[in-house]
């Protein structure tokens, strides 16, 4: 048998001889190895060439966020969210045995920080109890009003997707809204409360036309 230099065929010996090729290379033909220009080297970037802009912080990226949102959307927000606080303060100063059917976190946890379980059950005693300040009763879409802005205010503040209307923890309330809804309808609270303008008589009519305040010269 022919004699043979192992060390020609050893795939230890061969790996390690061409590692000490490279890492004998100058730094700039080690970047040409990996297809690499000086210029991409972090190293050779200088303050008047930033890219990118100014880092942000946590309180920079939670200001755009509320930014974002139509300032009509965090009014109604707040709205929801002050009527339900009185709502939780009127039931805490009411005697005890008015409170033994409810939970005690439904009358004192901002529902903020409530689970699913304690939110759907304060909300179905919220919107059957929710009373305006003058003690009168919020027509339907009101109450429809009052729900999506509770959901929209714990969206803004902690970037949740809760949904009222579609998580299976909220059937019972939906269908309490759904009742307080219908029940407002048929005390004629419903979507269409606004007062109707009242008839004007034929010499009033008149007296606007003789004043120029009606007409049909210009639009």
């Amino acid at each position: 048998m022919d004699d043979i230099d192992l060390l020609e065929w050893d795939p230890i010996f061969l790996t390690q001889s061409s590692y000490s090729e490279v890492s004998e290379k100058k730094e700039s033909d080690i970047l040409s190895y990996f297809d690499l220009k000086q210029s991409d080297n972090d190293l050779e970037i200088t303050r008047n060439q930033f890219r990118h802009g100014q880092p942000e912080t946590a309180k920079s990226l939670q200001n755009k966020i509320e930014e974002s949102v139509p300032k009509n959307s965090v009014k109604k927000y707040k709205w929801g969210y002050h009527v339900f606080k009185s709502w939780q303060a009127e039931r805490r100063l009411r005697p005890i045995s008015d409170n033994l059917g409810i939970p005690p976190n439904c009358s004192q946890k901002d529902f903020v920080h409530m689970d699913k379980t304690e939110l759907s059950t304060s909300l179905e005693y919220f919107i059957a109890e929710a009373k305006k300040k003058d003690g009168g009763k919020y027509p339907s879409n009101s109450m429809y009003d009052l729900f999506s802005s509770i959901q929209g205010y714990i969206r803004h503040q902690k970037s949740s997707s809760i949904n009222f209307f579609t998580d299976p923890e909220f059937l019972r309330t939906r269908q309490v809204l759904d009742a307080v809804m219908k029940e407002r309808a048929t005390e004629g609270l419903g979507a269409n409360t606004c007062k109707q303008a009242d008839v004007i008589s034929v010499d009033e009519e008149t007296a606007l036309y003789d004043k120029g305040i009606l007409g049909v010269d210009n639009p």
